[in-house]
């Protein structure tokens, strides 16, 4: 039998004891233990590698969960920050459309301006020339240089906003009204035939002329060229005469309307 065959074996041991002297006498006995010494593996091959293997388990685990949660906590940041840019991001969007309102707005008045009125003449007249019958008009505030050397400019300024509103609330809501510049406006009717258009101007006359206006005693009128887009020609051409129309009626009297 081979050496390592004979000795004792202890893989199965489940406890271990001290023997004594036998016979031994009764009594009370003390005893004192110089050493306890363990020889031979502690574990066994196949439980080293189990361990092992648990050890890299538990560790990739704690990796994967330490990644975890500081990609989550990256995300939220992300987010976070994602979501200040989009609030920022709109912010600045509705200044944006705040600014182009008050461009395209006449700041005194608060009607369209002249760069307010451009996208309905682009879509009035694709292509630079018109396709839809419309009517034009030039409407001018008679003796307002009187007015304001009179009265003072801030009489005057006064009177252009209520001589605004009272046409603005006289006109369909398909029609353009805009401060042109000065004393001077234009309104824009679409889908509106010479007669129409002629009676609109002689309404908004008379309307005026019998409004009493705060601060101004002796009234005011309003002189209107008229005109209407004639087929495929451009914007340029129907202005020049509707303010031909405008001038002859200044120059008839004022308080007057004008079709050519």
């Amino acid at each position: 039998m081979p050496l390592e065959y004979t000795m004792p074996g202890f893989e199965q041991a489940i406890m271990f004891g001290i023997d004594l002297a036998y016979p031994s006498e009764l009594g009370a006995h003390t005893f004192t233990v110089n050493r306890i010494e363990f020889t031979g593996p502690l574990l066994s091959r196949a439980n080293w590698y189990q361990l092992l293997l648990g050890l890299w388990v538990v560790a990739l685990v704690a990796i994967a969960l330490r990644q975890y949660w500081g990609l989550k906590r990256r995300v939220a940041r992300d987010e976070e920050r994602l979501e200040s840019l989009q609030s920022y991001s709109q912010s600045l969007h509705d200044k944006s459309e705040k600014y182009k309102q008050l461009s395209m707005r006449d700041q005194l008045t608060g009607v369209l301006n002249r760069h307010g009125i451009a996208p309905e003449l682009d879509r009035l007249y694709p292509s630079g020339e018109s396709f839809a019958k419309l009517a034009l008009m030039l409407i001018d505030l008679d003796h307002f240089k009187q007015l304001n050397d009179n009265l003072g400019h801030q009489q005057g300024d006064e009177t252009l906003k209520a001589l605004c509103t009272l046409i603005l609330h006289n006109i369909r809501a398909q029609d353009t009204f805009c401060r042109w510049g000065g004393e001077e406006f234009m309104l824009i009717c679409p889908q509106t035939e010479e007669q129409d258009a002629q009676a609109l101007a002689e309404k908004l006359r008379q309307l005026i002329s019998q409004t009493e206006f705060d601060g101004v005693s002796d009234g005011l009128t309003i002189s209107i060229g008229i005109t209407c887009a004639r087929a495929r020609e451009s914007f340029t051409e129907t202005f020049q005469r509707a303010d031909a129309a405008l001038y002859q009626a200044k120059h008839s009297g004022r308080n007057t309307c004008v079709f050519k």
